[in-house]
């Protein structure tokens, strides 16, 4: 007897189930082994064992277009997506352009933009190290009663090194002139010495360690962009409702722009027109801003209205 509800009908469905079961189990085992098809925790995994870190706030796609890029082009002697790599490789280093790379005599300039949502700014820190030594003890604390840590233009991002114990910690927020909160406790004692580097200097140390053979720091130029703001003023007919969507666009393509990049006024009026908009009248800019080669452009205050 085979019908519904028969012993014979429930023992093949308890064992088709089982083996559906086992299958649904191998197939998930099978998308772990790629990175492009595991879970974000074992994504993860595959990224660390190339020493690619997730970053604070890091979507799953950035990850993985990181650990992509890694796979794709692989590690040489100091090409210029060597320097790219080895400067995204820093924790809050969103982006980096190698300019100006030069074999014969050894040059490289490196374009850093940073983690605004971390530091405060797309423009990294680029102040010389800053020396002191911690004159009380803090949990989490850097607290020097000499320092100038906002004089000096220390900033979030910046990474502290105990020069005693070698222990390193980033910086969380800069409270005062005399203090820092770190992202991990690393001062035990007081009289302990430290150093503050700034992200660009820890992108250039890191990609003279990189660099066979090292590269002399005067033939090692890291810097931060320039940022410059450009207004965007536009009245339209056709698209009274998606004039949200509209600015939310054009400020979306001013953020993508790289140093050097033109800001490009048909650009601006085709995303207009794909969100609707049947006329327009462009006022600012008036012309494509063409910036520097170490400029990015990027939104200011973008007004988009009905005509």
């Amino acid at each position: 007897d085979t019908e519904i509800g028969s012993d014979i009908h429930m023992d093949a469905t308890a064992l088709a189930a089982a083996k559906w079961g086992i299958l649904q189990g191998l197939k998930w085992v099978a998308r772990q082994m790629f990175a492009d098809t595991a879970d974000e925790d074992n994504l993860e995994r595959h990224a660390a064992m190339r020493d690619i870190v997730r970053e604070i706030g890091e979507k799953a796609s950035s990850l993985l277009d990181r650990y992509l890029d890694h796979i794709r082009n692989p590690e040489g002697p100091g090409s210029a997506g060597d320097h790219v790599k080895w400067s995204k490789s820093i924790t809050n280093v969103t982006a980096a352009y190698c300019k100006n790379i030069s074999p014969t005599l050894g040059t490289v300039q490196i374009i850093v933009v940073a983690a605004a949502s971390a530091t405060g700014s797309e423009a990294p820190s680029n102040h010389t190290d800053v020396i002191g030594t911690a004159t009380s003890v803090s949990a989490d604390k850097l607290v020097d009663s000499a320092a100038q840590f906002q004089t000096k233009v220390v900033r979030p991002g910046d990474v502290v090194v105990n020069d005693v114990s070698d222990k390193t910690a980033i910086v969380v927020t800069v409270d005062s002139e005399t203090e820092l909160t770190l992202d991990t406790d690393i001062f035990t004692l007081e009289a302990e010495a430290y150093t503050v580097k700034s992200l660009c200097t820890q992108v250039k140390d890191y990609a003279r360690l990189k660099v066979t053979p090292n590269l002399h720091p005067d033939n090692l130029d890291v810097i931060p962009p320039i940022i410059q703001t450009e207004d965007v003023t536009m009245t339209i007919t056709g698209s009274a409702l998606g004039l949200t969507l509209i600015k939310s666009d054009i400020e979306a393509y001013m953020n993508a722009l790289k140093p050097g990049e033109t800001l490009i006024r048909n650009q601006l009026r085709a995303i207009a027109i794909k969100r609707g908009a049947t006329d327009l009248n462009l006022t600012v800019p008036a012309a494509n801003e063409v910036p520097g080669s170490t400029t990015m452009i990027r939104p200011g205050v973008v007004d988009v209205s009905a005509a």
